[in-house]
């Protein structure tokens, strides 16, 4: 059973995100800030206890247009990533 809260996986190259639910159960925060993401990680919507998720500096430019009100998500300076 993972008991980890707080999960950093900030500039890790990362080109997508997918990792099955039961390993995230328990996870409050999530960084994925400064990779190379260019979708949303489909899998945090799945998340019951996820209260923060930091997707800044990726290349997602499209969000979920209904994302829940109670996670603080942050996306800030997403980019087009260039050829």
């Amino acid at each position: 059973m993972n008991e980890y809260e707080v999960i950093d996986l900030s500039f890790m190259e990362l080109e997508d995100f997918s990792i099955t639910y039961e390993k995230l159960m328990n996870i409050k925060i999530l960084d994925l800030s400064h990779n190379h993401l260019t979708s949303f990680p489909e899998v945090i919507l799945t998340l019951k206890s996820i209260e923060k998720v930091d997707l800044s500096w990726n290349h997602i430019m499209n969000f979920p247009p209904n994302l829940p009100l109670n996670i603080e998500i942050n996306r800030a300076w997403n980019r087009k990533k260039s050829k």
